[in-house]
């Protein structure tokens, strides 16, 4: 009841909005509609894409955005290259050269699609991968795309020559039709009735629809699911295609990452519609056109451009929490990658599986009690060492070489302060993913939640208050907040960790992979408040002047002075300082482990269903692990802004959620002590690493190669490659580890999927 209200209210102000705007200005308001659906055609004929995609594999295919770039880009370079930057020849060339624009766009787009399919996609569906790894996966992908077109094409904005008709039609009362917005609806509105009558009338197309509704029903009738699935990239391809000639026309510049911002508004508009569902993703992409065209085109009461992505995201956020299934979709199921062991060509899991996995291992394997006193000691030896290493590392640092091979030189003192912060944010990333099998793609919020409430409540952002609480040396008398760093450490873990728990109460009902989108949703909207939080966050300047920890009665002893950045040798104490963090973070998420709440994780994390079965409280489960994994993640950014000394909004976008996920998965989810040094060392590529070995592969080969470039795309290859060929981490958790060798053990090639979907 209290939610038809609420959207019943919501409804009423959106009406009086749009009344009051048409009053004020209709003119600004007609062509604010022809805008809308101009842009809502091109993210319908993306959102096709994806709907068609997962109608048949349950997969979100995120590189689409990206795809959409690199065909936009061949066609701007074949466009300048056929007519020239000034464009040459008559109406007939131009006609011809558009017509081979759209051909080679579409071409590429499904090529590419099939590559990603056949090369990452298919694998890991015939090892019977679980359902979130295909979709970090897809995001490896997104960077090595973008990282290929910086490449070819470079880092800037690239044009289309003015070759589109840009004329006008008609003008009514200022109301503006152009030739190019006609071309849009003349092209798209075929398109669509082409795709419908395929899908509902042609053979090919009732075997598509065959195989979503029951993959293997299809199969005994002789449909080769392998065939249909490669089809359906094809046509993906030649949506994206026709949606790059239409948005050349529309707007005639992009850059390497606008593909990426634009797949995510078209994947709006397939979740709006209902994923699945081909009429859905046509009249979400309408939808999500004509709410951007009408927040960034009208004038009256509207939050403006900057706010887009926040109220589209926001959306995208309300529909999935109050209806995962969308406007016209149903709801899908949820559950592995594949559908029944049947239609993945494996036998059914039997009861104790793991059991008898483990009987043969150790027929492999005998184990004496000597040998298995040993292995206990391994690690608490391997540990120990480690630790005296790290903890000296500043005393010992200027005796070791600067001249190393391949990696140039050891990791400076400020570099392995940001590794131990990015370590300790696996750490907490690890409780959720690892642990609780939930796939957070937004964790860079909790991130930034903790860096500004530290910004906040330790520098002079807030001049006209004068509150001071165990602050040191040069603040003790300042302007603004300061409150004692270490205090605001605490503060941040635990505004952190509420903001996990009302971010995550009412989204923790849905599972897999809806679940990782509102949270990616929560990810995209947090910096956007950012950016635009004016005096409070100071927008795109940020907040500098934060204070420094320090150790105050103790300095004098220990011989600094009363805060770390004050001191001579103050990169060491900052280091020392997220070390012990670090520890202080491992230690609580082991102890969390082997907790009662840890087992509960655990079992939700290998069987849901059995776990609610046996009495586990889901939701309270679900929201322990967000909550503890986001005050991990707050103190982290606390930390990070204090050792900084600012805080940007720039500092939180969703590629530091997409390296630290890399951290989990490279480390190995589940494995506290894979995933920090995981951390640590993808940390240190980041800082230094990717540096020093470029310039030692310049200095040996002669040949100028800046790796720092191509670092991202290098990220996104490395997850791609753990994922395909170790998807248990470098260091896996042992449990884990059997659940991955029990999957490919039972698993034979095939083309399973997951039954539920709906593609019509």
């Amino acid at each position: 009841m209290v939610g038809q209200v609420a959207g019943a209210a919501v409804v009423l102000a959106l009406a009086v909005w749009l009344v009051g705007n048409l009053v004020q200005a209709p003119s600004q308001f007609g062509n604010v509609l022809i805008i809308g659906v101009t842009n809502g055609a091109i993210y319908g004929l993306l959102a096709l894409g994806y709907s068609l995609i997962y109608g048949i594999l349950q997969l979100f295919n995120f590189p689409q955005g990206d795809i959409f770039t690199v065909g936009a880009m061949t066609g701007i370079s074949l466009i300048t290259l056929l007519l020239g930057a000034n464009v040459g020849g008559g109406p007939l060339a131009i006609v011809g050269v558009l017509v081979l624009v759209l051909v080679v766009a579409c071409v590429v787009s499904s090529v590419l699609n099939l590559a990603i399919e056949h090369l990452v996609y298919r694998p890991m569906r015939r090892r019977a991968a679980t359902r979130i790894q295909p979709m970090i996966a897809s995001f490896g992908c997104v960077y090595v795309l973008q990282n290929v077109i910086q490449v070819i094409w470079g880092p800037d904005f690239l044009s289309v020559p003015q070759i589109f008709p840009t004329g006008t039609i008609v003008d009514i009362g200022g109301v503006v039709l152009r030739w190019n917005d006609l071309l849009v609806v003349a092209i798209a509105g075929p398109v669509l009735l082409a795709l419908s009558w395929f899908i509902q009338k042609s053979k090919k197309g009732k075997a598509l629809r065959a195989v979503a509704q029951d993959g293997e029903a299809a199969a005994t009738l002789g449909i080769d699911p392998g065939r249909l699935i490669s089809m359906a990239y094809v046509i993906g391809g030649l949506l994206v295609g026709t949606g790059v000639l239409l948005y050349l026309s529309q707007f005639g510049t992009i850059r390497y990452d606008s593909g990426f911002l634009l797949g995510l508004f078209a994947f709006t508009a397939a979740i709006l519609g209902g994923m699945g569902n081909l009429t859905g993703a046509v009249v979400g992409g309408l939808t999500i056109g004509l709410v951007q065209a009408a927040n960034e085109g009208l004038s009256w009461m509207t939050p403006g451009s900057s706010w887009s992505p926040a109220i589209i995201f926001g959306l995208l956020v309300i529909i999935l929490t109050l209806r995962p299934q969308g406007l016209l979709g149903q709801r899908a199921a949820s559950g592995n990658w594949t559908s029944s062991p049947a239609a993945a060509g494996r036998s059914p899991r039997r009861r104790g599986g793991r059991r008898h996995l483990l009987a043969r291992l150790r027929q492999r394997h005998p184990a004496t009690s000597r040998s298995r006193r040993i292995a206990r000691l391994r690690p608490r030896t391997v540990a120990v060492v480690a630790l005296a290493l790290l903890v000296f590392y500043p005393l010992y640092l200027g005796d070791l070489p600067t001249s190393v091979p391949l990696i140039n030189s050891f990791p400076s003192l400020p570099t392995m302060c940001v590794m131990a912060v990015f370590a300790l944010m696996a750490v907490g990333l690890n409780i959720v993913v690892g642990y609780a099998g939930l796939l957070d793609l937004g964790y860079v919020a909790f991130y930034a939640v903790g860096a500004y409430v530290m910004a906040w409540l330790a520098s002079a952002q807030f001049s006209g208050a004068d509150v001071h609480l165990l602050s040191l040396g040069t603040v003790a008398n300042g302007a603004g907040i300061h409150l004692s760093p270490w205090l605001v450490l605490i503060v941040a873990g635990v505004v952190s960790a509420a903001i996990g728990v009302l971010i995550g109460f009412p989204t923790l009902r849905m599972r897999g992979d809806y679940l990782a989108i509102v949270t990616f949703g929560f990810g995209e909207i947090i910096p956007v408040f950012i950016l635009n939080g004016g005096s409070i966050t100071n927008g795109s300047f940020g907040i500098s002047g934060i204070d420094s920890p320090g150790l105050g009665p103790l300095s004098g002893p220990l011989g600094t002075t009363e805060t770390f950045r004050g001191a001579l040798d103050s990169a060491q104490w900052f280091y020392w300082g997220a070390l012990a963090l670090l520890l202080i973070g491992m230690v609580a998420s082991l102890n969390l482990r082997a907790s009662r709440t840890g087992r509960a994780w655990i079992a939700v994390r290998e069987d849901e269903d059995a776990a609610a079965a046996v009495g586990v409280p889901l939701m309270r489960v679900k929201t322990y692990a967000y909550a503890c994994g986001a005050c991990i993640g707050g103190v982290a950014g606390a930390y990070y802004a204090t050792y900084k000394g600012t805080a940007f909004p720039s500092d939180f976008s969703f590629s530091i959620s997409f390296l630290i996920l890399t951290m989990v998965v490279l480390g190995g989810a589940g494995s506290v002590a894979g995933v920090a040094v995981a951390g640590g060392l993808l940390a240190w590529l980041d800082q230094e690493g990717l540096a020093g070995i470029g310039k030692w592969f310049t200095s040996t080969s002669g040949v100028d190669l800046d790796v720092t470039k191509y670092q991202l795309g290098f990220f996104g290859l490395l997850l791609i490659l753990i994922l395909l060929f170790r998807p248990q981490g470098l260091i896996p958790e042992r449990r884990h580890a059997l659940e991955e060798q029990e999957r490919e053990m039972q698993a034979t090639p095939g083309d399973g999927r997951l039954a539920g979907a709906e593609v019509g």
